[in-house]
């Protein structure tokens, strides 16, 4: 009886800390999917891997028309709904010499928020790719003109 009981603790135990792990998980935000306003990759589109607050810069030979053409299909024509939530969705924004597309968008857990910046301008012959990401609980942090 006494093999019995423990391993009815046991699994118990395991059953208990799962739920916790995944509540904190669930709460915390960052593992969560759905993150449509974490900046893309130029030109393969690929979610860019970063920390909170991180700046990631990328030269290409490309011509600037061309990654600005990438950016307005691959971020302002697609927007993603979950049951009617708006989850981000990208604006563009043309300053001077540089043009940014900002998302502002909330996690599924309807708690944390993610800010998405892409700032893109003409370096001599070659087009400057940069991309920061914020996090935050509650309202947004605003994308800063470069």
């Amino acid at each position: 009886m006494g093999r019995r009981n423990i391993l009815k603790a046991s699994i118990l135990l395991l059953i208990i800390c799962s739920c916790c792990s995944g509540l904190v998980l669930f709460i915390e935000g960052s593992f969560l999917p759905l993150k449509v306003c974490r900046p893309i990759s130029y030109p393969d589109g690929s979610r860019i891997v970063m920390s909170e607050g991180e700046r990631v810069a990328s030269t290409t030979s490309a011509s600037i028309n061309s990654v600005l053409s990438f950016y307005d299909y691959e971020l302002t024509e697609k927007s993603l709904r979950l049951l009617g939530y708006n989850l981000g969705e990208w604006q563009k924004n043309v300053d001077n010499e540089t043009t940014s597309y900002s998302c502002y968008g909330g996690d599924i857990n309807l708690l944390t928020t993610e800010t998405g910046c892409i700032y893109i301008r003409a370096s001599g012959e070659d087009t400057l790719i940069e991309a920061v990401r914020y996090r935050s609980e509650g309202g947004h942090v605003p994308c800063l003109a470069r």
